[in-house]
């Protein structure tokens, strides 16, 4: 089984106009204080945080002292993100993904992304009847195993009965290299090959790179 495992934000939809919006209206409302984007982003990097509530409750502690209750910024982020999740730009389209199940691929995602969010998209994209396996911010039983613990990931090998050696996590942030990398620490039976793909690269070239690590795998 040649098996590629996705991540959805960044990857396979840019959420630059959806999500990291959604940080920076919700860390405003309760701060009054407006970031950029990139102000934002780059908290979220240096803090290797890789959900975008947690991102926006922090923020708004480091900038008041005290957050409100947890859910509070919850619920104000996930209105906010309602609000422009229309404006989500899809990179890798149904074609993309057709391709690389026609080159014989078993294709996955392990996200973060609540599953109202993601089946949003999966409708929206047409990307639906794809996946083999999807697993989920919901599927988590603890918030302490979001990326980059590797429970998701294991989660989904066990779900797809996976008995082959090796197989590719295609994702965009140091959180998701470290998934991987935690994954490979754990798991001694079956190694984990990440692949970096950002909103500027392009899918012709993630193709070919894709196919090029499978012809390296024994």
């Amino acid at each position: 089984m040649e098996l590629v495992v996705f991540d959805v934000d960044g990857v396979i939809v840019d959420v630059s106009r959806s999500y990291h919006t959604a940080i920076v209206k919700t860390v405003e409302h309760f701060t009054k204080r407006r970031l950029s984007k990139e102000e934002a982003l780059a908290f979220k990097e240096r803090n290797l945080l890789n959900n975008d509530w947690d991102v926006s409750y922090k923020l708004i502690e480091e900038i008041k002292g005290k957050a409100p209750p947890y859910q509070e910024v919850v619920e104000v982020f996930n209105d906010y993100y309602k609000k422009y999740r229309e404006l989500e730009i899809v990179i890798l389209d149904r074609n993309f993904f057709s391709l690389l199940k026609d080159y014989g691929k078993v294709l996955a995602i392990v996200t973060g992304r609540p599953r109202e969010d993601l089946d949003f998209l999966l409708n929206r994209a047409k990307l639906r009847g794809l996946f083999s396996q999807i697993v989920c911010e919901d599927d988590l039983p603890s918030p302490k195993l979001r990326k980059p613990s590797p429970y998701l990931l294991i989660l989904c090998l066990e779900k797809l009965k996976f008995k082959g050696k090796e197989f590719i996590y295609v994702g965009d942030t140091r959180m998701d290299e470290l998934m991987v990398e935690n994954f490979n620490r754990v798991c001694k039976d079956v190694r984990a090959e990440f692949i970096k793909f950002t909103p500027k690269d392009e899918p012709e070239r993630l193709l070919f790179l894709i196919n090029k690590k499978f012809y390296r795998l024994p």
